[in-house]
């Protein structure tokens, strides 16, 4: 099976950092867009009144009217009939020329409101760059996620000292009871993301929250002092455990979390578990990684990765080449999604070219998991 003994050698080792710090809480990013809108003048007419985006004006005339009765005439009758004002000034009465017409109205500015060219079309709500503000390549779903050839260092044995976070790597995986906010503040400092380890899958005695497990839920012991693997059938038990232990490594910054021991199934844990119990917690404990906001590693547990790939942003292995199982990683580099592997028997000159090859992201670690690392180039 995938998960003969790989997953506790990284479990045992988090037993050699028992130091904790206080939590610092980080702000979350925020986006935003605006939208500006125009307006346009009104225009009024004598009988209606248009919306303001149309403004109708109307012309018209205006007229004298006409006498229907002639001048009276002198006494002696002769000068009546030749009187012209009566006949020519009314024709020419400037009724007919009056200016209505010409009224300045027709020529208002009304049809040329500025409102036509608000430059609520030009706003720059479009151009936002909330997609663009993530690292994380497509199919994390806007989480940070490590990308595919993207290096990483792993460190859980101690916090990492400030001589080693001069170290020039985008993704750091360090503990997540044992470094504190702070530390992964000086991570973000320098460019790069953190990765919040956590065990998922068995129950440490000398956690902070380790009184909260019952005994129901402890099982066999996994080979390590202090550990046991963990009966994750009882979900109603576990979820809130686990949710608070996400909840920490959101409120301390980091950018994704590796959740460890997640293929009991495949062990002896003192516990009937099958593959469907493990499927079933898995992708529980993916969905709680991403409604806190961050990406989550699939760690080990590769006979069910070709399954579990569409609910992980990313992989991390033990020893796929030491075992022959690097094909098992497939799935996520199709996708692409990172695929992070990491040699403990195996010298790097010797299975770099081949997991470089496969697509995967090759690291040569100790044991211990401290600062010592060889990577593929």
């Amino acid at each position: 099976m995938v998960s003969r003994s790989k997953g506790l050698a990284v479990l045992g080792v988090t037993s050699l950092a028992l130091a904790s710090s206080a939590a610092y809480a980080t702000a979350a990013h925020r986006t935003s867009s605006s939208l500006l809108t125009g307006s346009t003048a009104n225009a009024s007419c004598p009988a209606h009144t248009r919306p303001t985006t149309h403004a109708h004006l109307h012309g018209g005339s205006w007229c004298q009217p006409v006498p229907t009765s002639a001048p009276p005439t002198t006494a002696n009758g002769a000068p009546g009939p030749t009187t012209a004002a009566p006949t020519t000034t009314a024709p020419t009465t400037t009724a007919p020329t009056t200016t209505a017409p010409t009224t300045t109205a027709p020529t208002t500015t009304a049809p040329t409101t500025t409102a036509p060219t608000t430059t609520a079309p030009t706003t720059t709500a479009p151009t936002t760059t909330a997609p663009t503000t993530t690292t994380a390549p497509g199919p994390s779903g806007g989480r940070a996620a490590p990308r595919p050839g993207q290096t990483w260092q792993w460190e859980l044995s101690t916090s990492p000292s400030s001589a080693d976070l001069t170290l020039n790597v985008p993704w750091w995986d360090i503990d997540g009871f044992d470094n504190t906010g702070a530390t992964v503040a000086a991570i973000h400092a320098k460019g790069a993301h953190a990765i919040c380890y956590i065990s998922a899958g068995t129950y440490e005695n000398w956690r902070p929250d380790a009184s909260s497990f019952p005994a129901s839920v402890l099982g066999a012991s996994n080979g390590w002092p202090g550990e046991k693997w963990l009966d994750i059938r009882q979900l109603s038990t576990l979820e809130p455990i686990m949710n608070a232990r996400l909840a920490m490594c959101a409120a301390k910054g980091f950018d994704a979390v590796e959740p460890d021991n997640v293929d009991g199934y495949s062990n002896s844990t003192g516990f009937a578990l099958t593959a469907a119990d493990q499927l079933t917690y898995n992708s529980w404990l993916a969905s709680a990684a991403h409604a806190h906001g961050m990406s989550v590693a699939l760690k080990n547990d590769g006979d069910q990765i070709a399954q579990l790939q569409p609910s992980f942003d990313f992989a991390i292995y033990e020893q796929c080449y030491q075992y022959g199982e690097c094909n098992l990683l497939a799935p996520f580099v199709a996708v692409g999604k990172a695929a992070l592997d990491v040699e403990y028997n195996v010298p790097a000159s010797t299975f770099c070219p081949n997991v470089t090859a496969a697509g995967i992201v090759g690291m040569q670690k100790d044991l211990n998991l401290t600062a010592y690392r060889v990577p593929c180039p």
